[in-house]
């Protein structure tokens, strides 16, 4: 759980994944509480950046919880498995 910034309350942790191609990634059974960044482009919970190709990745079993700014996001990158995830209370 990111901590609240007492300046910005909308201004929580990000977890990002950056220019990766071919390098396989599992992300199980995370629980994600208030990150993201309302304002800030590209500050999400959970995102992955510009990795092309990343067949065999595995997304699943998270929960993004009072997120800042969506939940999930993918955002050039192909062929992840995104599934059997909760996104709840989301801004």
């Amino acid at each position: 759980e990111a901590q609240n910034d007492s300046a910005d309350p909308l201004h929580g942790g990000h977890f990002i994944i950056m220019h990766t191609p071919n390098i396989v990634q599992t992300i199980t059974g995370l629980e994600i509480r208030n990150f993201g960044q309302q304002g800030n482009l590209g500050r999400y919970p959970l995102h992955f950046h510009m990795n092309g190709d990343v067949s065999g990745t595995v997304v699943s079993k998270n929960v993004v919880r009072d997120s800042n700014q969506r939940c999930y996001v993918l955002h050039g990158t192909d062929n992840a498995l995104v599934e059997d995830n909760v996104a709840l209370n989301a801004t």
